[in-house]
């Protein structure tokens, strides 16, 4: 059986969340616990609700290292 284990370059993420008080205390919420872990947090953004076009921060995300 395949390993299907992801093992990233760097422990380096991006967080994105709704432009809400949910999805503020989420992105606080993941913080404490990726940080917990050992894991940088290299971006935090936050979205209006109904925005389809994530383009932009996957591209991001992409020069910034982040996998």
């Amino acid at each position: 059986e395949k390993n299907t284990e992801w093992k990233p370059k760097e422990k380096k993420v991006a967080l994105c969340a709704e432009e809400t008080d949910w999805g503020r205390d989420w992105i606080v919420a993941a913080k404490e616990q990726l940080k917990k872990r050992g894991w940088k947090i290299a971006e935090e953004d936050y979205t209006q609700i109904g925005q389809t076009d994530f383009y932009p921060l996957l591209s991001k995300y992409k020069s910034a290292g982040i996998e």
